[in-house]
């Protein structure tokens, strides 16, 4: 063996013994934090300072401090969230100084934001409960229901698979990269689905909710690359991604402009950025989960005066939205509870419904929980009536014991439930967007194989596309 390489590994492995003696060290000397984490079922790894058995991030949740000696003395020094980031902590002394400093600071001095301008606006709301947690009638109850709206209304879907040249390169080049083919025919789909309705064109601002690494504007673009300076996009998100595809643009003259709005969609205030005049503006977004979907609905449609309805000036032309994570909706966000409340449906109704939803894409245990006999399964139930219908439990938010108690064939239909859940929400979507003049159709944009959440709300202005 090359004498290099030996030397090389000899290297390494001294290096690897070193920081495995600092580890064994640290952990002798400076115990990590006593915080139990009941989500992640261990304790918190981070080290506490010296004197301290929790860390910064979780002394918030002391009431008592400990010293070094192990004798309790009462926490002098009070942790409170940050009121620009609620997702980290200050000591409540230095709570100015941190205010000057926080990484959220520059959010909320920015021209758009305006704090929940796109939320419910509503003043208390139910906490969701497990669905282990609801009576088994109510759920059933609940289920009638929505067979019996499934017979009175239409909450299908109309199918519209199609393809774009955009991709056709990607799609064709890369027949083994399974991942990389089934995002591709999703995002070619969009386009294809934004060509057919009017929603491809120039003098246009894109806003996509929800960005992430910028990938469906990147396509977009891509679409109307003959249309470089008569385009631009708007991208939102209120996390730092990496290996963001909008880079590949920005350093671009020549190209549409590109930027990046690091907020959270329910704070944006739409009315308030800056567009080129006589612009159009078409919201866009690739997979929003639950309660981003009705935000970013509603962050348009603020930008409409109540009195007009598709405006000539900087007017939202559309919008096309791949919807999915319907058990994440809440009743607060959500922008039709008036189509519920008609339909008879309460707040916890609402919060079942979400529930049910998941029922339609997750997977779900087979066969007996350990330790419960058949006879307990299928007793319960074998009196109850849900028409010529049946329905099954949600696999990861049902308990054990409540799965038990549904019979096979109510497992059975578990699918068709959870679609008509997710069916009722995407039409009262809709429907909230034909309150407000637009056209709307949800599609299908590919196959379920490809991905399960496989459906896209689409709004258009009634001169572009005919009903």
């Amino acid at each position: 063996m090359n004498k290099t390489v030996i030397c090389r590994k000899q290297v390494v492995n001294y290096i690897l013994s070193k920081y495995r003696d600092m580890a064994d060290n640290s952990n002798n000397s400076r115990p990590h934090c006593e915080y139990y984490l009941p989500r992640k079922k261990r304790f918190c790894r981070m080290i506490p300072k010296v004197g301290d058995r929790l860390c910064g991030e979780h002394m918030l949740y002391a009431s008592e401090a400990y010293n070094e000696l192990g004798n309790i003395n009462k926490q002098e020094r009070k942790r409170i969230p940050c009121p620009l980031d609620s997702k980290h902590t200050v000591y409540e002394d230095k709570l100015e100084k941190h205010l000057k400093l926080c990484n959220a600071r520059h959010t909320t001095l920015s021209d758009y934001y305006e704090k929940e301008v796109n939320s419910g606006h509503i003043s208390q709301s139910i906490s969701k409960r497990p669905l282990s947690d609801i009576p088994e009638e109510k759920v059933l109850h609940i289920i009638n229901k929505l067979y019996k709206l499934s017979k009175d209304q239409s909450l299908s879907s109309e199918r519209s698979i199609l393809q774009h040249h955009s991709l056709k390169e990607e799609i064709d080049g890369n027949p083994d990269a399974t991942n990389a083919i089934k995002h591709y025919l999703q995002q070619a789909s969009i386009i294809g689905n934004m060509e057919k309705f009017g929603l491809l064109r120039s003098q246009a601002c894109y806003i996509e909710f929800g960005a992430g690494r910028g990938k469906l504007s990147h396509w977009v673009a891509r679409a109307l690359s003959e249309y470089n300076n008569k385009v631009e996009f708007v991208l939102i998100d209120r996390a730092n991604n990496r290996r963001k595809l909008d880079c590949m643009h920005t350093s671009n003259k020549m190209g549409p402009k590109f930027e990046r709005v690091k907020m959270d969609i329910e704070h944006f205030n739409l009315a308030k950025y800056s567009f080129k005049a006589d612009w159009d503006v078409i919201g866009i977004g690739k997979h929003l989960c639950g309660a981003a979907t009705d935000v970013s609905l509603r962050c348009l449609m603020n930008t409409q005066s109540q009195n007009s309805k598709c405006r000539t000036r900087n007017s939202v032309r559309g919008a096309i939205l791949a919807l999915c994570c319907h058990h994440r909706c809440d009743w607060k966000s959500y922008v039709n509870r008036e189509y519920f409340l008609e339909l008879g449906f309460d707040e916890e109704d609402f919060n079942v419904i979400c529930s049910l939803s998941s029922w339609a894409t997750c997977s779900f245990h087979k066969g007996q929980s350990e330790g419960v006999s058949a006879e307990t399964s299928t007793s319960v139930m074998h009196s109850k009536e849900i028409g010529s219908d049946s329905c099954a439990n949600e696999s990861n938010l049902g308990s054990a014991v409540f799965q038990s108690r549904l019979n096979q064939d109510f497992r059975q239909k578990r699918e068709e439930i959870g679609q008509l859940c997710k069916q009722l929400l995407n039409v009262g979507r809709s429907a909230y967007m034909r309150n407000h003049g637009y056209n709307t159709r949800l599609i299908e944009f590919v196959d379920n194989n490809v991905t399960p959440e496989n459906i896209c709300l689409i709004a258009t202005c009634n001169e572009d596309v005919d009903t």
